[in-house]
């Protein structure tokens, strides 16, 4: 056997040990919760994903009244009434302009914008996931809330990318009963 390979037995056997030693020396149980599950089922990500949607819904009717515009304009361009160098034709040619700018502006401002609400708005249920496991743990004498992560194959089965995404894995195997998700959603719609 080589020398890293050794050292990686002992360091993983080590490790093994002292989890075993943590997880009996424990008060509490150990428990672990899939913690984007339990906010994508919580009542709170439904009314804001709702809030979401409307917001892009209107945003994105703003950009279609614009976008009409333009279309409108483009086809007064290309309708032939007026000669290249009439003043009406540079009027609508420089509208045109505008409005393009316009628009590309819009779609940047809703991009940022969406993505900004996305962000605040996971951010703010992540603080409530912690509030209610913090609470949870204190009511029900948990010592340890791990993070569990479903493992799915990646698309590439190269033995280095499926590898990695297994050693990626925050919790390797937990018995049923030690997964809190569907408690933490609970009480995350109570608070």
């Amino acid at each position: 056997m080589s020398q890293s390979r050794t050292m990686m037995l002992m360091l993983g056997c080590g490790l093994a040990g002292l989890l075993l030693g943590f997880s009996r020396s424990a008060e509490g149980p150990v428990v672990v919760v899939d913690v984007v599950a339990a906010i994508e089922a919580s009542d709170a990500w439904s009314q804001e994903e709702a809030r979401l949607v409307e917001l892009a819904q209107r945003m994105q009717s703003e950009a279609e009244t614009l976008k009409d515009e333009i279309t409108t304009i483009q086809n007064d361009l290309q309708s032939g009434i007026l000669t290249p160098d009439s003043p009406e034709r540079m009027r609508l040619e420089d509208q045109l302009l505008e409005k393009a700018n316009a628009f590309r502006a819009m779609q940047r401002t809703m991009e940022l914008r969406i993505n900004s609400e996305n962000a605040r708005i996971l951010e703010q249920l992540h603080g409530l996931a912690q509030k209610s496991m913090a609470s949870l743990s204190a009511e029900r004498g948990w010592t340890v809330v791990l993070p569990r992560t479903p493992f799915t194959v990646p698309e590439s089965l190269d033995p280095n990318i499926v590898r990695s995404a297994i050693l990626d894995q925050s919790v390797l195997h937990a018995e049923p009963v030690a997964d809190v998700t569907a408690i933490v959603t609970s009480r995350m719609n109570e608070l």
